[in-house]
């Protein structure tokens, strides 16, 4: 069966759009661009159904940026080449970027890793679970990531299928632009910034974020959400507060505590030198205080 993920768009997607914007027959761009195998070659109804999704994540990504133009100029047939080119380059350049702001806000939502730990994790430091009980595919979780800590202190953090999912997206993403070895940072740039500061990352082989930058990612995802609320749910608008780092590491351990997670393995999870410092996390223990302390006030 024949489909494709507006979240797993790639070059040859956007080039099969611009070939069916331009009249070229179905076929000849099933076989050239959207078939996986010389011998599984879609047909002409899904290549259709997979064209349209192609220019409808276009379409809505461009609008969510508020660009109707690009929206319109990236589905127009008819267009000469170069004009629907870099419509369809300026489009894509928000999905990319929508792709890394993703993978930065899971990576810190799904581990519980502090924003200094995720911006210096690395490939090698990846270690899959063991092949037993349930299917892979059928497992939430994919394995542990390797961390070093406060005090350099190295624990492991829990890695999910969907992060998984979501970095290999990316790291596709990113295979254009460098070819990372093992060591490489989980998430980088997409493009090395020709600024002083960048070319002397690049000369000390440093290609990942830093905790700055990292924080940065964050701030820019969370500002492009409350413009989002504003347009979708302008209620929900003064309720948001302010999203930061650490958030996702609180709610990694009140989630993970409050879904039945023993406190020792949030513990070792979050890094804690102390359990009591876990216990803040949760919520169970605070709804029993309250409980003891109703049956108190009502008892006097």
């Amino acid at each position: 069966m024949h489909s494709v993920a507006p979240t797993m768009l790639t070059r040859v997607h956007y080039a099969a759009l611009r070939a069916w914007l331009q009249d070229l027959p179905l076929d000849v761009i099933a076989g050239r661009w959207l078939a996986t195998d010389p011998d599984d070659v879609p047909g002409a109804r899904a290549t259709l159904a997979m064209l349209h999704t192609i220019r409808d994540a276009l379409v809505q990504r461009a609008r969510l940026h508020g660009r109707e133009d690009l929206a319109i100029a990236s589905a127009t047939p008819g267009r000469s080449g170069k004009s629907m080119d870099r419509a369809i380059e300026a489009v894509r350049s928000f999905i990319l970027r929508g792709r890394l702001l993703r993978v930065a806000l899971l990576l810190l939502r799904e581990t519980g890793m502090r924003c200094s730990e995720a911006a210096n994790a690395t490939h090698d430091n990846l270690v899959p679970r063991q092949a037993n009980g349930a299917p892979a595919e059928q497992r939430a979780i994919w394995g542990e990531l390797r961390v070093l800590g406060k005090g350099n202190r190295e624990r492991m953090v829990p890695i999910s299928r969907r992060l998984v999912a979501a970095l290999e997206a990316y790291w596709q993403d990113r295979k254009a632009i460098i070819r990372a070895p093992s060591e490489e940072p989980l998430i980088a740039p997409l493009a090395i910034l020709k600024t002083p500061r960048a070319r002397s990352k690049q000369r000390q082989c440093r290609h990942g974020y830093s905790d700055r930058g990292l924080r940065q990612l964050v701030n820019d995802a969370a500002e492009k959400f409350g413009v989002h609320l504003a347009q979708e749910n302008p209620e929900l608008l003064a309720d948001m507060g302010r999203i930061h780092p650490h958030a996702f590491r609180h709610a990694f351990g009140s989630h993970g505590l409050a879904a039945g997670m023993a406190l020792n393995v949030m513990q070792g999870y979050l890094g804690h030198a102390s359990i009591a410092t876990t216990t803040l996390y949760s919520t169970a223990d605070r709804d029993r205080r309250l409980q003891d302390v109703e049956k108190f006030y009502r008892g006097s």
